[in-house]
């Protein structure tokens, strides 16, 4: 009789049963913001449970540009504090995350009508001081053939400048701050969904937190003494369903990328003026694509920005055409990275004005009584900083009963070549992610433990569905054999969707 072989619900058997324990912090949210928080709360000894109702980074935080900048846009509005808060945040960490942030040249190109030159050099000036000169002074031109990669006599002077960039993946990121954090005083779930929250009255109250395995159906009981929601977008949600007093609250906007094929010579970071509502649009180098976008579209909910639109995609083909060189349609676009913006604004807020105007500002907002936190706003970049805001205030309300956690760092998993066509870099091993990295679903292995569904056309797939084979066996080996069909069917109609969306059916 064969073996059975063991499946992602056996490798998380023992990480829901540890669920049921009494922590000092419970963290509702796995993106980039509530990863930050349960690494700094770690290293202060606190005993944390963190729970996020999709995988880790499936929301927002799987959406980036790749970048981490230092705030050049709020020079124009002249926040200079904000401008040096996300430097400094910038330079910790290509400091302390030097595995995963690294830093890039970055090209500033202006156009006839645009920005003047000796504005946009003045600008760049004033950034770099206001890094205290910690990256490489801005200097006219960059390196030779970059042009190429643009639309020929379109653009004017140009100048480069140092930021940071992710070299593996946003989710990546996300991902190892939270497995560092991840022992036997600190658990992390993902697929678990909060249906009820408590707050017990009484000498010593707490919360009791109802959450429900996705993937199972089976129910645990948490508890703990304070909580903080970290749920991205959904932030005003989960607060008010447990009941905490907020003094902000979101608004939304939608960001779109194409991935499109990597032009050959560009190693720069390219950013071009647009000249409408002082956007600028970039072209990211990552792997064998090119990240071009983002789009900036308010919204007024959730739903609006879960998925991009015909008029998204036009919107940056079009751009492509007029600022790059070459010819583009939906027949080159690689994969698609679709998030919404949580912007943080009082309560009260009731204008309606251009997204770019509103601060990407991050906001901890404490209800003491209730012994809870809602984290408003942020980015990756300032995910260290509203961490550290988020643990001091939490330090007013409970005092850590743990150890702290040691500054470990997450090791280069073990790799693999599964013979993909289009993504000739190895990735991390099927059954590592599985057993090691709360890797649950083929989704979550295609799109977050790897790059695969964004450097391969149709999700992973191939153009010709030429991989379907060799998926079907990784969704074997994470989802168990009886699911690994019905898997790669559920992926190939999420690309027959994207097919359409392209204009490709």
């Amino acid at each position: 009789m064969p073996v059975p072989q063991p499946t992602a619900a056996d490798s998380r058997a023992s990480t829901w049963d540890a669920v049921q324990g009494t922590f000092d912090v419970a963290i509702v949210g796995g993106g980039v913001g509530g990863a930050a928080v349960f690494s700094e709360l770690a290293r202060r000894g606190y005993r944390c449970l963190l729970v996020d109702r999709g995988d880790f980074a499936s929301g927002t935080s799987q959406a980036s540009g790749m970048l981490v900048w230092g705030g050049l846009l709020y020079l124009r509005r002249l926040e200079l504090a904000t401008v040096v808060r996300l430097s400094r945040a910038r330079d910790e960490l290509l400091l302390t995350d030097s595995h995963a942030v690294r830093t890039a040249a970055f090209r500033f190109f202006t156009r006839p009508g645009g920005r003047h030159p000796w504005m946009v050099r003045g600008a760049l000036e004033a950034y770099w001081l206001l890094g205290a000169g910690r990256r490489g002074r801005p200097r006219r031109g960059g390196m030779p053939g970059t042009r190429d990669v643009l639309a020929p006599d379109r653009f004017g002077r140009s100048y480069s400048y140092e930021e940071g960039y992710l070299a593996t993946s946003d989710a990546r990121l996300t991902l190892d701050w939270i497995l560092a954090a991840s022992d036997g005083e600190r658990v992390a779930i993902n697929h678990a969904e909060l249906v009820g929250a408590d707050r017990s009255a009484g000498r010593r109250p707490s919360w009791e937190l109802e959450l429900v395995d996705r993937r199972t159906g089976h129910a645990r009981t948490a508890r703990a003494r304070t909580l903080v929601v970290a749920a991205g977008v959904w932030a005003d949600d989960v607060a008010r369903r447990c009941q905490l007093a907020t003094r902000h609250r979101h608004v939304f906007s939608k960001g779109v990328y194409l991935g499109l094929p990597r032009p050959q010579g560009l190693e720069e970071f390219l950013a071009i003026d647009m000249g409408r509502h002082g956007d600028t649009l970039t072209l990211t180098p990552w792997g064998p694509i090119a990240l071009w976008g983002p789009t900036e579209t308010g919204i007024e909910t959730i739903d609006e920005g879960l998925a991009p639109t015909r008029d998204d995609v036009r919107f940056l083909l079009d751009a492509a055409n007029e600022n790059l060189a070459g010819h583009f349609t939906g027949a080159n676009v690689v994969s698609l990275r679709c998030g919404i913006r949580p912007l943080a604004v009082p309560d009260s807020y009731d204008r309606k004005v251009y997204p770019l105007d509103l601060s990407r500002r991050c906001v901890v907002d404490v209800d003491a009584a209730r012994g809870g936190l809602t984290l408003y706003g942020g980015k990756i970049t300032s995910a260290r900083d509203q961490a550290r805001r988020a643990a001091h205030a939490i330090g007013r309300l409970v005092e850590p009963t743990g150890t702290p956690a040691a500054g470990r760092t997450t090791a280069d998993p073990p790799i693999t070549d599964l013979g993909l066509g289009g993504h000739a870099s190895p990735v991390v091993d099927p059954e590592h992610a599985r057993d090691h990295e709360s890797c649950a679903t083929l989704d979550d292995y295609l799109r977050r433990r790897t790059t695969i569904a964004q450097w391969i056309p149709r999700l992973g797939l191939g153009r010709a569905d030429e991989n379907r084979a060799t998926l079907q066996r990784v969704a074997g080996i994470i989802e168990g054999a009886d699911r690994a069909s019905a898997a790669v069917d559920e992926l190939a109609d999420r690309a027959r969707a994207q097919d359409d969306l392209l204009g490709l059916l």
